[in-house]
């Protein structure tokens, strides 16, 4: 298989859709922890590493899907 391919084929898979909706959703959640000053206070450089890894997680992630669905990158 070529890179293309493969990386349809990781874009349809479930396990993909379900990690990246499990990385939403938690990306929400400590969003919502944000809120609260003594977390932030206490927590800070953990919140800054989680989200330069959602970050580049999210990076990956519109990679695979442009090259799994080029050149017609509108069916994603």
């Amino acid at each position: 298989m070529n890179l293309l391919n493969n990386c349809k084929e990781i874009a349809d898979s479930p396990r993909f859709q379900s990690l990246i909706l499990g990385l939403i959703t938690m990306t929400a959640i400590v969003m919502g922890l944000e809120t609260s000053e003594w977390i932030v206070d206490n927590y800070a450089t953990w919140f800054d590493v989680f989200f330069i890894l959602v970050q580049t997680i999210f990076c990956i992630e519109i990679l695979i899907r442009i090259l799994a669905y080029a050149p017609s990158c509108g069916k994603f």
